[in-house]
């Protein structure tokens, strides 16, 4: 584990740490049985450990905490990752071999909070997930254990959370922002969040009409005029500009330093988002189905548009309440159909579409040359929180059941494609006829 360390098991099942420099050694874990077989995941993150009683444990280097998987009949004789660390296979004295996808070697399905999520965000490096709850608590996973920690208690619903240089930032129907322990009143309640680029700024959408935002250096609020009405939304671009709508149907973009805003237009109906495009494109959209993207109109629907997502190369993706995403790009309306109720996120993993909706289900959609969808079902309740990890790879989603649930962003679609994925792992091999044959 590492250039200069190593893991070790025992017939007894306890996991020990050695310094090759020192020749010491620390406790590492303990697993159920006696050790039979280890291997250590490429990015020398993950250590899968086969024991006699027929069970692998997945153990995280970094936090030293295992977890299990099912159970063989027999002892496990070999476990190996493949090269990329996407699958793990383990061999058995029961004469069977199991592969384990990428899916599988992380858990799945996240539980804590007591009431619904609100919202969710991945860290900036991809490895914990932060969540927002109406349990009026904040708390920060580690995605290779599954385990969490509260990191903000609230005194009411926590509405949203992300992420300053690191600092994790949420905001609450108590009027307050939380950030690394501080509070940072506010005058009203806070219904929406965004953080500037450069993490100095947080923006809160208010309920008064008045919008909300703390210079995160200072602490200081400045409480900007120009909204008549309830704010929805705001969101900064990639250079920093803060766009906002609301109630009032006016599209407004801001100079933080200045304190002054330009109202855009007026849209006609409530605005409930607003996003920045990849080239500095504003888009907003409405409660009666309409999208503007710097000035141009186009009706997507007769409902409310939910989510609003710009892909890398522009393409911007709606969610619409027909339970269509929508994907508007180079002049062109494309409408993907599937999910049974209306589409409450939408968000891109490189060139693929997601999207999670009331039905209680995320799809994938492709939107390249081949036309593909897949989709996953959670434990039925309505899907409402939604973010892909920094790397595209890993897509979480929560809502009403307060479970997150996390699936793979790139799943094996048909038969060969799992053929040619098996044939990458090392320690198995895969005949023509497709049958896995233990080592």
């Amino acid at each position: 584990v590492g250039e200069r360390a190593l893991v070790s098991g025992a017939r007894d099942g306890e996991l020990l740490l050695w310094d090759l420099d020192s020749g010491s050694f620390t406790p590492f874990g303990q697993v159920g049985g006696v050790v039979r077989h280890m291997a250590v995941s490429a990015d020398l993150t993950t250590v899968a450990v086969g024991v006699e009683d027929g069970i692998t444990w997945l153990f995280d280097v970094e936090e030293r905490e295992g977890r299990p998987l099912n159970r063989h009949a027999d002892a496990v004789r070999h476990v190996g990752f493949s090269p990329d660390g996407a699958w793990l296979v383990t061999s058995s004295g029961d004469g069977t071999a199991r592969v384990w996808p990428g899916e599988a070697l992380s858990p799945s399905r996240l539980t804590g909070h007591e009431r619904r999520i609100m919202d969710l965000a991945f860290t900036p490096d991809g490895k914990r997930l932060a969540t927002a709850s109406s349990d009026y608590t904040a708390r920060l996973w580690n995605l290779r254990t599954g385990r969490s920690q509260v990191v903000a208690e609230h005194t009411d619903e926590v509405e949203a959370v992300g992420f300053s240089r690191g600092r994790m930032v949420t905001v609450s129907r108590d009027e307050t922002l939380r950030m690394d322990g501080a509070v940072y009143p506010g005058k009203e309640r806070i219904d929406g969040l965004a953080v500037s680029p450069d993490g100095r700024w947080a923006a809160g959408a208010m309920r008064g009409g008045t919008l909300s935002v703390w210079d995160l250096d200072s602490g200081e609020l400045r409480e900007l005029e120009g909204h008549k009405k309830r704010i929805h939304t705001v969101a900064f671009s990639a250079e920093g500009r803060l766009a906002s709508g609301g109630k009032a149907a006016d599209l407004r973009v801001w100079d933080l330093e200045a304190g002054t805003s330009d109202k855009l237009d007026d849209l006609g109906a409530e605005i409930g988002v607003v996003a920045w495009g990849p080239h500095g494109e504003l888009a907003a959209a409405t409660y009666e189905g309409l999208v503007w993207i710097d000035g141009a109109r186009h009706k997507v629907g007769e409902g409310v548009v939910a989510d609003l997502a710009w892909s890398a190369t522009g393409a911007l993706a709606v969610a619409t309440e027909e339970g269509d995403a929508v994907v508007l790009a180079d002049g062109e309306v494309r409408r993907f159909s599937g999910h049974t109720a209306s589409v409450t996120r939408v968000d891109w993993a490189g060139d693929t579409l997601v999207s999670v909706s009331e039905d209680g289900t995320l799809r994938l959609w492709g939107t390249g040359d081949e036309a593909w969808s897949q989709s996953f079902s959670g434990d039925g309740a309505p899907l409402r929180a939604l973010d892909v990890s920094p790397d595209g790879e890993r897509v979480a989603a929560a809502g009403d059941d307060a479970v997150v649930h996390l699936w793979p962003t790139h799943p094996a679609r048909n038969e060969s494609e799992v053929r040619a994925q098996l044939r990458a792992v090392t320690t198995a091999r895969v005949d023509d006829h497709g049958v896995l044959a233990t080592p």
